[in-house]
């Protein structure tokens, strides 16, 4: 049993959305934080 059964993924999306916070105006976010199944993903890029 992993952490994402037990709450299902809002202990991830909370460090996600932190993670956004931090780098916006350093990074763009070019996808915001997805929670799909037991994988979340998160596209950021250089700022240029």
């Amino acid at each position: 049993m992993s952490v994402v059964d037990v709450d299902g993924g809002q202990l991830g999306m909370k460090v996600f959305e932190k993670m956004t916070q931090l780098l916006t105006g350093k990074f763009n976010v070019e996808q915001a934080p997805k929670l799909d199944g037991n994988h979340i993903t998160m596209v950021v890029t250089p700022k240029s």
